[in-house]
């Protein structure tokens, strides 16, 4: 075994265990070995189970194995659990290891143990309330299971005390899953589980010391066959990346999140060089532990329009506050900077209130989601945004941006930094026909323009005389999203 398998495989102190690993690294292995090591050791049961045992000494345990699909399930049973992993030959009908396989129209129901412990077989579009008994000793799950399984699942080891166990590759990349593996921080869910996180150079020895087949030019090897950076981390390094289903798919965190430059004395520059302007952006949040935080955005744009770079942003975690207080670190952070416009979340009237009598000058956020991710897409897909890696609140955004899916519920995504860069963001008048050509080596790409509700207005009043009601309906896109979020969080 590897070190992180022997680890898992030894423990049975934990009510979860969850293993997000690079491909064929032998997570899926690993979790089936110790499933039928459970299973051939009845002396291990009271220990497992003891409240069970207490009440009947004599339980036959069974626990439930899940797959994606059928075909999996039977692929899966002909080629680890029987060829390698089952016991086989003169154990194949031993008192204790001797086993039998339940298969009915190519569909595989059950293995049963001559100790009694039987393993039913459920896939992921299986009804999983319909299981034998009712009640599950353990689960293992091969593969990230859809989070909307899993409260029926648990549920089914809450008489038992069972045990639940999860091997996968953060194919689907869900937030939840995201949340459980985020180890260390405020969002991190289910922290009593056991947990690990597998990369191929955790294996390239294994737990006594002796070399894998797994060497570092091998690896580099498996590098060069991904398509992309987030492949790399997911399928190398085993991360609980997504790179489908995402919001900010222009994004890539080895283009778009870069070191600041450096001076003729080596050292960091983080100001603005001159010439350059700045636009800045603010997301007004309550904060505290389970609040939306208060967040707000940097953006240095060259003189030609042509670059953008977010050299300061802050994110104010675990912080409750109010509109003054988020107006007062934004200062402290703005420092002698001068932006050309501040843009500001116009749901806080508050705030907008506050920044006016203390002298600052505030403009109302382009809030449609619309217009601000296409831009942001496009930005960052074009190389024109990058974000400096300042190694605290940058590396903050990249993580929202890699994890924000296309079917997140506002009220609990983790956008509040990528709120605060779009405001900033559409407020300024790109160049985008340069930008084009250069990024793409003078071929001109097709982009879909982005028109806000205002440029339509000020086409429909060639004379620039609007009315109160254009003003109202300049914002009617932004506002339909406004009440929705607002519902959301209510």
């Amino acid at each position: 075994m590897y070190g992180w398998q022997k680890d898992y495989f030894d423990d049975n102190s934990h009510s979860e265990y969850f293993l997000v690993a690079a491909n064929q690294v032998g997570k899926s292995s690993i979790q089936i070995r110790k499933r039928i090591d459970i299973a051939t050791r009845p002396e291990l049961w009271p220990k497992l189970w003891p409240r069970m045992f207490n009440v009947n000494p004599s339980y036959k345990p069974m626990s439930c194995y899940l797959y994606p699909n059928q075909t999996t399930t039977l692929d899966e049973y002909h080629e680890k659990w029987v060829k390698t992993l089952l016991p086989k030959d003169e154990y194949k009908d031993h008192p204790v290891y001797g086993w039998s396989a339940e298969i009915r129209n190519k569909i595989l129901k059950s293995i049963t143990f001559n100790t009694g412990y039987t393993i039913y077989f459920k896939t992921y579009n299986q009804n999983v309330m319909d299981m034998q008994a009712g009640t599950a000793f353990a689960i293992d799950a091969d593969e990230e299971l859809p989070v909307a399984l899993y409260p029926e699942l648990s549920a089914r080891l809450f008489a038992t005390d069972g045990q639940f166990s999860m091997a996968f590759t953060a194919t689907l990349g869900q937030q939840e899953w995201k949340d459980v593996m985020d180890v260390g921080s405020r969002r991190e869910t289910h922290k009593d589980a056991f947990k690990r996180t597998v990369s191929l150079y955790d294996c390239i020895k294994y737990h006594d010391g002796v070399q894998s087949e797994w060497t570092e030019p091998r690896i580099e090897q498996k590098k060069n066959m991904c398509m992309n950076n987030a492949e790399v981390r997911r399928r190398i390094y085993g991360e609980f990346v997504r790179s489908e289903g995402l919001k900010y798919g222009g994004f890539d965190r080895t283009r778009n999140l870069v070191k600041y430059p450096r001076g003729s004395t080596g050292q960091e520059y983080r100001g603005v060089p001159k010439g350059w302007v700045v636009y800045t952006g603010v997301d007004i949040g309550s904060g505290g532990e389970s609040n939306h935080p208060a967040a707000y955005c940097f953006v240095a744009c060259n003189p030609e329009y042509t670059k953008l770079r977010v050299f300061r942003c802050r994110r104010l975690d675990k912080i409750e506050t109010t509109a003054s207080d988020i107006l007062a670190e934004y200062i402290r952070d703005r420092g002698k900077i001068i932006p050309a416009m501040q843009c500001y979340d116009w749901a806080s009237k508050d705030f907008g209130t506050i920044a006016e009598r203390a002298g600052e000058y505030f403009v109302k956020a382009e809030k449609s989601h619309d217009i601000g991710e296409q831009i942001l897409n496009a930005a960052f897909k074009s190389g024109m945004l990058k974000i400096y890696d300042d190694g605290e609140e940058a590396p903050k955004l990249a993580r929202e941006l890699e994890g924000l899916s296309i079917t997140q519920e506002k009220r609990r995504a983790k956008d509040d930094l990528i709120d605060a860069l779009r405001y900033a963001i559409t407020r300024i008048p790109i160049d985008w026909s340069n930008v084009i050509i250069r990024s793409n080596g003078g071929r001109v790409s097709e982009v879909k323009e982005t028109r806000s509700k205002a440029d339509e207005y000020k086409e429909a009043r060639p004379s620039g005389i609007w009315t109160e009601d254009d003003y109202e309906a300049q914002f009617y896109g932004a506002e339909d999203g406004e009440i929705e979020e607002w519902n959301d969080l209510y």
